[in-house]
C-alpha cells in the first residue's frame, strides 16, 4: 500500500510541479488494478522524457482500482472480530452458515411442523391434558389429574397386594364380597362334570370348602356330575349336617345314614289310584287310612294305620 501512496504522490507532483511538460499518449498509464509499486509515468521534454497526467485521471484510476471507504467499512474495520466471526464473512451459503455457527436440524424446521426425535426437554410448564399432556410436573399429581386409582402403581400378581390376574389361578388371603344391582352371582362355565375324586382333584369340582385331595381322600366341596350337583367330604367317617339356628337340625353320615332330630314328616296326603300305579321303589305315600310303600316299579303295598 505505501507503494502505491508513492506513484500517486508522484503523479500527482507532475501534474502540479510541472505544468509545461509536452503531453504523450495516456495509453502509457498503467491499466486499472491493484498497484505494484513499480509502475513508471512516461513523458518527454526537450531530451528528457516524462508523462502529465491530471486529477481525474488519478481519480479515475483509484475508483477503478479500488473500493471506496464509507461508514460501514470504518465500522468493520474497528470491530475485534474472532475467528468465527471472520469465517461468517466467507460462508458461501446458509448451510454453512449455520455449520459454523452450529446450528442443528431444528434450525431449518417450521414452527408449524416440528419434528423432535430425541433429547430431554426441562425448564418447561406444564403441558395441559388438553394439549396431550398430564398438567403436573410431578408422578402423584399426573395421576390425580388423570383420574388414576391407587391400581395404578399396584403390580399385577396371583397373591399378596397385587391386581390379580383374571387369566390365573389366584390366592386370596382375606374374605371376598360379590355384589350387583340386584343379586351376587358366582357364574361357572359350562366345561367341567365329575363324581369327587383323591389324588387329583375332579373336574366336576366348583366349589373348595376345605382342600382334602389325597390318595385316601377328597375335598370338602361342591360340584357337578352328570345333571346332578354334589356335596362331599373326605370320606366314609365323615358326614353332613344342618342346623337350624345353632342347632343340628339333621345329620347325614358319610355312609349315607340319615338322623332327623325332629323326625320325619311327608307332603300332603296322597293314594295311589291302585296297587300297580306307576312309582319308582322307596316312594312312600299316606293318607288318612294307610301307609304306602312302592316296593318295586309299579307295585304297591300298605299298611293300615291304627288309632292307640
Amino acid at each position: 500500500m505505501l507503494k502505491v501512496f508513492k506513484v500517486l504522490f508522484s503523479a500527482a507532483f507532475l501534474v502540479y510541479a510541472c505544468p509545461g511538460l509536452a503531453q504523450t499518449n495516456t495509453a502509457n498509464l498503467p491499466s486499472a488494478g491493484p498497484l505494484t509499486g513499480s509502475e513508471t509515468l512516461v513523458g518527454t521534454q526537450g531530451s528528457n522524457t516524462f508523462k502529465k497526467i491530471t486529477p481525474a485521471q488519478i481519480a479515475a484510476y483509484v475508483a477503478n482500482s479500488f473500493q471506496p471507504s464509507d461508514a460501514d467499512l470504518t465500522a468493520i474495520a474497528a470491530l475485534a472480530t474472532q475467528q468465527t466471526g471472520r469465517s461468517l464473512l466467507t460462508a458461501v451459503d446458509a448451510a454453512a452458515i449455520r455449520t459454523i455457527a452450529g446450528v442443528g436440524t431444528l434450525g431449518v424446521q417450521n414452527a408449524s411442523a416440528v419434528a423432535i426425535t430425541g433429547g430431554t426437554i426441562t425448564g418447561i410448564t406444564d403441558l395441559a391434558l388438553a394439549d396431550g399432556g398430564t398438567g403436573a410436573s410431578t408422578a402423584a399429581t399426573a395421576r390425580a389429574n388423570l383420574g388414576l386409582g391407587t391400581a395404578s402403581i399396584a403390580n399385577t400378581g396371583t397373591s399378596g397386594a397385587t391386581v390379580p390376574l383374571l387369566n390365573a389361578a389366584n390366592t386370596w388371603s382375606a374374605m371376598q364380597t360379590f355384589t350387583g344391582a340386584s343379586q351376587g352371582t358366582i357364574n361357572f362355565a359350562q366345561v367341567g362334570v365329575g363324581a369327587p375324586t383323591g389324588t387329583t382333584r375332579s373336574v366336576g369340582t366348583k366349589v373348595v370348602l376345605y382342600d382334602g385331595v389325597s390318595p385316601s381322600s377328597v375335598d370338602y366341596g361342591i360340584g357337578v356330575e352328570n345333571s346332578n350337583v354334589w356335596f362331599s367330604v373326605g370320606g366314609t367317617d365323615n358326614g353332613f349336617k344342618w342346623y337350624g339356628g345353632t342347632s343340628v337340625a339333621a345329620t347325614l353320615s358319610g355312609a349315607g345314614a340319615l338322623t332327623l332330630t325332629g323326625g320325619l314328616k311327608f307332603g300332603v296326603a296322597t293314594t295311589p289310584a291302585s296297587a300297580t300305579a306307576a312309582c319308582t321303589a322307596g316312594t312312600i305315600q299316606w293318607d288318612a287310612s294307610y301307609v304306602y310303600v312302592c316296593i318295586a316299579t309299579n307295585s304297591w303295598k300298605r299298611t293300615a294305620i291304627a288309632a292307640w
